[in-house]
């Protein structure tokens, strides 16, 4: 899994190979260190496309836009006018995406998708230990 802590100039990220992704983010205060809301989705690449979303600090989601200026900003990243914002995908971690990517299918991560295409989890979830059940009611 690879992860940055970005700034104002981050405009995405670029060479991104196809196939299912897991996007996983959060909103955090520089200042104080602490961490939004987690979100996390599937992403099916396919070769060659370009997915535009843009953050609401509102709601602290990469939201969708709407389709013409979608392929507005494609355009953009087609011609590398924002060459220079976008973060290169570390290729160095590409095998290791294969190896693991092959164990799920478009169709599966489209299922485990919920609608709003964000699976959430507050900070206060993310912190607290797990607890797993023996089925006899034993945590």
């Amino acid at each position: 899994m690879q992860s940055w802590t970005t700034g104002d100039k981050f405009a995405g990220l670029k060479m991104i190979p196809p196939g299912v992704h897991v996007i996983h983010y959060a909103a955090s205060e520089a200042s104080s260190q602490t961490v939004g809301g987690l979100c996390s989705c599937f992403l099916d690449l396919k070769p060659a496309s370009v997915h535009v979303r843009r953050w609401c600090a509102q709601t602290e989601t990469l939201e969708m836009l709407q389709e013409d200026e979608e392929e507005r900003y494609a355009r953009g990243v087609r011609s590398f006018s924002f060459d220079e914002q976008l973060g290169p995908y570390p290729l160095n971690k590409y095998e290791m995406w294969v190896q693991l990517s092959r164990y799920i299918s478009p169709a599966v991560a489209d299922r485990l998708n919920p609608i709003s295409k964000c699976i959430r989890a507050s900070t206060a979830d993310a912190a607290a230990p797990a607890h797993v059940n023996d089925g006899q009611g034993n945590a």
